[in-house]
């Protein structure tokens, strides 16, 4: 088991955290691949994004 966690303030209740289960075989790149969807799913939501 990972745990993944953002902190987006600087009080207790403003950290996300999420466990995820991998298997015992799982490589770095599959568990950084889990963890970049999770974050910017987080953080997508709470930034503006603009075209140039």
């Amino acid at each position: 088991m990972i745990v993944f966690r953002f902190r987006k303030g600087l009080n207790e209740h403003d950290i996300i955290e999420v466990e995820m289960e991998f298997n015992q075989t799982a490589s770095v790149e599959e568990i950084n691949k889990e963890y970049y969807e999770w974050f910017w799913n987080i953080v997508g939501d709470s930034v503006n994004w603009f075209e140039k």
